[in-house]
């Protein structure tokens, strides 16, 4: 990759380069490390270290890496609740009933949190070191604590936490219910499917072995505490993930939780409406978002540590 090539795609994404702009990439692109992946692909790869802010400076007046960053981010949670919304079919195609807030085994003689259950699912060997004949915190089981998989946490969090992003809603009428009893989706989720959240993202102080979730109560229908202002990612029980915008009103929102309310909200060209026609909340297919996202490069991908954390379509190869 050299300057000219460089200089012409910021050309070409937002118009001709100042003199000033281009000393300063000439004296960051010397510190830099950028590499091509290979002749047939049209990407920057950017490795930006700490002496590197100015280079980033100059490239985000140009691409707006932190919008790309959060959109990967947003993009790369949306997998997670695909996978968790997958795992929860199987765990009831398994057992029969969906796990919850505290989910009993076969074989198990303590209670554990539905991302135990589920865990089977999505990594064998993790879960096969979980001992079910003891509680999440005993000696044994908190060392798992540090093994939290991402796609239990937030792409955006940083690398060590123990705590989940990812929580059901714990409550009577809730898809997963209590704990109390178990729910089935056949017999006790009357309401539509495609209508009744299952999990959503949050940010929480729960240890993610932990038999805890979000308490449903009228002032918090989601919790308050979630990686994007604007809203919620959450995935229902059919499976699929929406963006649930933070200016819905409660009661949508207490329908939208509910699995046995009667309420039916119907979708209009991406604005869901209850059946008296009110709009009262924004939510969107992820994927038709995704599609509108579409930019005239082709990858940005989110790394840590030499890991790729996220990767969306349409943003122009950066690796940040």
């Amino acid at each position: 990759v050299t300057l000219a090539n460089l200089l012409r795609a910021f050309g070409d994404r937002r118009g001709p380069v100042d003199a000033g702009t281009i000393g300063k990439l000439v004296t960051a692109l010397n510190e830099a490390e950028i590499t091509e992946p290979s002749n047939t692909e049209t990407r920057i790869i950017i490795s930006l270290k700490d002496a590197e802010k100015d280079l980033f400076r100059t490239l985000n007046s140009y691409f707006n890496l932190e919008e790309a960053k959060s959109r990967a981010f947003k993009a790369a949670s949306v997998n997670n609740l695909r996978q968790i919304g997958m795992a929860f079919m199987l765990f009831e195609q398994e057992h029969g009933y969906l796990p919850s807030v505290t989910t009993e085994l076969p074989g198990g003689k303590h209670p554990v949190s539905w991302r135990v259950a589920i865990l089977k699912y999505l990594d064998e060997t993790l879960y096969n070191q979980y001992k079910l004949d003891e509680p999440w915190d005993s000696e044994h089981n908190k060392k798992l604590l540090e093994k939290l998989p991402s796609f239990y946490r937030h792409p955006n969090q940083e690398k060590g936490i123990t705590s989940t992003c990812y929580v059901t809603l714990a409550g009577e009428n809730t898809a997963t219910g209590n704990g109390d009893t178990t729910i089935k989706i056949a017999d006790d989720i009357t309401d539509d499917p495609r209508q009744t959240i299952l999990v959503t993202e949050a940010f929480t102080q729960i240890p993610w072995t932990k038999p805890e979730d979000h308490l449903v109560d009228e002032k918090a229908p989601l919790p308050a505490r979630r990686p994007q202002r604007q809203g919620w990612n959450v995935v229902f029980v059919d499976g699929s993930v929406h963006f649930i915008s933070s200016e819905t009103s409660k009661d949508t929102l207490q329908s939208l939780i509910t699995r046995n309310d009667g309420e039916r909200i119907t979708n209009e060209r991406g604005a869901w409406k209850q059946k008296d026609g009110q709009d009262n909340t924004l939510l969107h297919d992820q994927e038709e978002e995704l599609k509108q996202l579409q930019g005239d490069w082709k990858t940005v991908a989110v790394t840590e540590g030499g890991k790729q954390l996220a990767a969306e379509d349409g943003f122009g190869g950066l690796l940040l």
